[in-house]
């Protein structure tokens, strides 16, 4: 009787009949219980007919329970049939403290709001990448570089070794009218070279250079003024060694270089430079420079970018005749380990006046190859 009675309740939980009929049904099984023999209720011990009645009681309460529960459910959906449940419903979803955990967020790239806002807009102190990007071709443009270098037709060397460290510095970044950026900064670079076919490698030339640069850009257009000054040094190795008769060369100068964008595989850039203070005062003051940049518009396996510049001067001491630098390989990539920076692999040809000031009066030509880091 007992499994009926909850077999029953059960029933009138879960049964989508009127109430009425729940109510009857329970009426006609309480009044079967009422009839139960007397005589066999006589002879039940009177612990038995105790536990009997608390079961009576609970499973009493249980469906008067269920009763008033499905009536207050049914009011409050104003009258609206319920759906037979089918199956046990779905736990409710935890809450977001109770959830699984939320991935870590990925560290700032290149395309993340740390570049896109933060250094776009406003003012920056020592901004991450610099609004004007480094002439590839330049040989005196401070990087980080190893290379090397085969001489032709030259007296004195054959094999050289060029060893360069330096960089661009953004110190401060803020905006312009028309949507545009002001950059000022510092250049810093120290350019040597050395002779491979000596002993102990001698070092034979060194040139330091410091500048103050000053860059805007709007979009596709970008130009840097700077105040540089650069000197000369001889090795002593090389001195002992060589007879030769040093010369002072140092000198301060300014120029102009603006650089227009060609879509995103090209660039153009020329300008004017002056010398304004020179050690031997005879030196000629002006020149120009000039030159052009090319990258693929595919790079291979995603990372590795085939790229070409060509570098010219054309300087009042050598009569406006050209000296040419022209640099051709592969450029590396890869946004979170070089963000603005480059890395790239450069095969070189050279031929024109010496870059290294002591032998500027010397006309020169070379092949190079060379990891170049630029900032």
């Amino acid at each position: 009787m007992l499994i009926r009675l909850i077999d029953v309740i059960r029933e009138v939980q879960d049964a989508a009949e009127d109430d009425r009929e729940s109510v009857a049904t329970l009426d006609h099984l309480l009044n079967a219980f009422a009839g139960w023999p007397r005589a066999r209720r006589k002879r039940a011990p009177v612990r038995r007919l105790a536990r009997r009645r608390r079961c009576f009681r609970l499973a009493l309460f249980a469906a008067v329970t269920g009763l008033a529960l499905s009536g207050v459910t049914r009011a409050d959906e104003a009258g609206s049939a319920l759906p037979a449940p089918t199956a046990c419903p779905a736990p409710a979803a935890l809450p977001a403290s109770a959830a699984e955990p939320a991935p870590a967020t990925e560290p700032p790239t290149a395309q993340t709001p740390v570049s896109a806002q933060q250094e776009s807009t406003g003012y920056t102190f020592l901004p991450s990448r610099s609004i004007y990007d480094p002439l590839i071709a330049d040989n005196r443009w401070p990087r980080f570089s190893a290379e090397y270098q085969a001489y032709h037709n030259d007296p004195r060397f054959g094999n050289v070794g060029a060893a360069n460290f330096g960089g661009t510095l953004p110190l401060l970044q803020g905006p312009l009218p028309g949507e545009g950026r002001f950059e000022a900064g510092v250049q810093a670079g120290v350019f040597s070279i050395f002779n491979l076919e000596a002993a102990s490698h001698d070092l034979v030339n060194a040139d330091y250079f410091f500048s103050i640069p000053v860059s805007a850009r709007w979009g596709w257009f970008s130009s840097m003024l700077r105040v540089y000054h650069q000197s000369s040094h001889l090795g002593d190795e090389f001195l002992l060694d060589t007879p030769i008769k040093r010369i002072n060369l140092s000198y301060e100068a300014v120029d102009l270089i603006p650089s227009f964008d060609l879509w995103s595989w090209g660039r153009l850039y020329f300008g004017p430079g002056y010398l304004f203070d020179t050690d031997p005062s005879g030196l000629k003051r002006w020149y120009v420079q000039a030159g052009t940049e090319l990258k693929s518009p595919l790079a291979f396996w995603g990372w590795l970018r085939p790229v070409a510049a060509l570098d010219t001067k054309f300087t009042q001491e050598n009569d406006y005749h050209a000296d040419w630098s022209v640099r051709a390989g592969f450029q590396f990539e890869n946004e979170k380990i070089f963000k603005s920076r480059k890395l790239l692999l450069l095969g070189e040809y050279y031929k024109g006046q010496s870059p290294n000031g002591q032998f500027f009066d010397r006309r020169i030509e070379f092949w190079g190859l060379g990891l170049h880091f630029f900032f």
